[in-house]
């Protein structure tokens, strides 16, 4: 694969992503965020947001919501 990763790890990625997005843009809480993101297990989300983001969700969207204001 071009970027060095698999299909299903792309994908994951891209969803994450979103759920990163969500949390922040639109107010979502965790369990909403991951869920319309495509993921059905809150603890696989949570485990792979930290993998990808180094921090949990929650202290993701605490973090990044306070340096927007």
């Amino acid at each position: 694969a071009v970027t060095g990763s698999s299909v299903s790890d792309y994908v994951k990625r891209v969803r994450l992503n979103k759920a990163a997005k969500l949390l922040l843009e639109n107010n979502f809480n965790v369990s909403q965020a991951a869920f319309d993101a495509g993921f059905n297990d809150i603890k696989y989300f949570r485990m792979s947001f930290k993998k990808q983001f180094g921090v949990t969700p929650s202290k993701y969207k605490t973090t990044n919501t306070n340096n927007k204001l």
